[in-house]
């Protein structure tokens, strides 16, 4: 979308990875993941290697291709859920969640990561470090 293609710098037509993410916690789906990646700096990337990773998303990337990701811009909003996210979080339609845009940088603040997050905070509140491995 505009918005993606914005944050990573691209233009209209450079490829693309976009997959789906799905984070529980105590059992119960609270965060919908809609991560966009620059085709060109995650050549290999499959779905099998995202399933089977041994770690973090972020983790994948540095261990994998070579990209660390040193910050992150983020953007939060309330907002009803719409009926895929509320599919993949087992909501009705239109229950209040937080939506959260980030854009993930490496070094020299060059863009890697578009994701857009979808949060049910109803139970869990929503918390963020952000930290470079030692």
């Amino acid at each position: 979308d505009d918005d993606g293609a914005a944050a990573l710098g691209l233009k209209a037509g450079d490829p693309v990875l976009q997959f789906d993410n799905r984070l529980l916690l105590q059992g119960r789906p609270v965060v919908h993941d809609r991560i966009t990646l620059p085709a060109a700096l995650f050549k290999g990337l499959t779905d099998k290697r995202l399933r089977e990773r041994p770690g973090t998303i972020y983790q994948l990337y540095q261990s994998a291709f070579g990209i660390t990701v040193v910050r992150a811009q983020e953007r939060a909003r309330a907002l009803a859920c719409d009926r895929n996210t509320a599919r993949v979080l087992g909501l009705p339609p239109g229950t209040p969640v937080m939506q959260v845009r980030r854009t993930a940088l490496t070094f020299g603040d060059k863009p890697v990561e578009y994701r857009v997050s979808t949060l049910h905070t109803a139970v869990h509140e929503y918390v963020h470090t952000l930290q470079r491995p030692a």
